[in-house]
């Protein structure tokens, strides 16, 4: 069924030769219209596949930044606990250095007696 035949449905219609000729313009006409479809359709597929490439890495980006705060989190209180260890020991340390707890310890564990004379050794 080539140009001398208009398709309707599923019915065929014989047209007439003045009408042929136009119905070729207008095939060239679709055709080309279908080309520019086609163009617009590769634009506005790539467009939308830009906006989720776009979509897709600013979700990532906050899901990186949201790990990111987490892990901080994460590190400041590891950080306190370390920090409140930290001046405990000293403490701790301050307390064992004491001079009335090593006096005490001397006298009482290891049997020692304070001097009733103390001498100075002086260089002249």
């Amino acid at each position: 069924m080539s140009g001398k035949y208009s398709v309707h449905g599923n019915l065929a219609e014989k047209m007439p030769a003045s009408r042929q000729r136009k119905v070729v313009v207008k095939r060239r006409i679709h055709a080309r219209v279908v080309l520019t479809d086609i163009s617009a359709r590769r634009k506005c597929l790539a467009a939308v596949l830009t906006v989720i490439f776009m979509a897709a890495l600013l979700v990532y980006s906050a899901e990186v930044a949201a790990d990111t705060g987490y892990q901080l989190n994460k590190v400041k209180v590891t950080v306190q606990k370390v920090q409140s260890e930290n001046e405990q020991l000293n403490l701790d340390i301050a307390e064992l250095k004491s001079p009335d707890r090593i006096k005490n310890i001397a006298m009482t564990k290891l049997n020692m007696v304070l001097p009733t004379n103390i001498y100075y050794a002086s260089q002249n």
